[in-house]
């Protein structure tokens, strides 16, 4: 009995450890497909957006670096793994708005939702993700 708890004891560290909180790791987010809320078009794209845990975004596109500072995280994810969703709320000196996490039934995908002088609003599909 007792090597029965301390093995199922095991597993379960193990299985934790391996969890990724997007809240507290830098997370490189592989993008293959955007959608355009705007204009309701799909193009196929080599995007990437990391996200190092509460403090900053970094949207690359078309071989540029968009920057924004995050104010305010609202949800709790702590398993990237599994089902979840987080919004960040974020900014620079152009655009404001937020930048959603998605996970649900296996599929991944961030939406992202920015105004300054135009909307910016897409819905990324995410192919795989690294954790850094």
């Amino acid at each position: 009995m007792k090597t029965i708890l301390l093995i199922t004891s095991l597993c379960a560290a193990a299985m934790s450890s391996h969890a990724q909180n997007i809240r507290t790791s830098a997370i490189s987010w592989h993008i293959t497909q955007a959608f355009d809320i705007n204009t309701g078009t799909t193009t196929d794209v080599t995007d990437t957006i990391i996200s190092i845990s509460t403090s900053q975004l970094q949207w690359q596109t078309n071989g540029s670096t968009k920057t924004f500072a995050v104010s305010e995280v609202i949800g709790q994810w702590t398993d990237i793994d599994n089902n979840g969703e987080i919004v960040y709320e974020a900014g620079n000196e152009s655009m404001r708005g937020t930048v959603t996490f998605i996970r649900a039934g296996g599929a991944m995908r961030i939406r992202l939702m920015m105004t300054g002088e135009t909307l910016i609003a897409y819905e990324f599909t995410i192919s795989a993700y690294q954790v850094q």
